[in-house]
């Protein structure tokens, strides 16, 4: 007599659906919290360029006793004093200085008590 057991290989259409479910739904949970980090990291990073710009501004102020006298005196420092990987301009505006990391998030600083402090989170260019 012959065998009728009958040896499996591979696996069944149910089964290769079933899997494909669970990815699908794992990547539709996982993919905006993803996101999320990947532009909170790119605020840090644009955060961590522009904080050298506080110490320059520290040190200008002492080299520079009389004060500040035309904003872009200050940027011409800071260029020379750092190796900018963005751009630092002033908005007369709205008296603050904007500056434009490598990854285009833009950090705004604000002179508050003779000292420079960024207003807020670096928001996207």
């Amino acid at each position: 007599m012959k065998s009728l057991v009958k040896t499996q290989k591979g696996f069944t259409l149910v089964e290769l659906i079933v899997v494909i479910a669970i990815i699908g739904i794992l990547a539709a949970v996982l993919v905006p919290s993803l996101t999320g980090y990947i532009t909170k990291a790119r605020q840090s990073a644009a955060l961590q360029e522009a904080e050298s710009l506080k110490t320059v501004y520290a040190t200008f102020l002492v080299e520079e006793a009389d004060g500040i006298e035309d904003e872009e005196e200050f940027i011409l420092y800071a260029t020379e004093i750092l190796d900018f990987k963005g751009t630092l301009k002033y908005n007369a505006y709205d008296e603050q200085f904007e500056y434009t990391a490598s990854n285009n998030f833009i950090v705004i600083f604000k002179v508050v008590n003779g000292q420079l402090t960024v207003q807020g989170d670096p928001i996207k260019a």
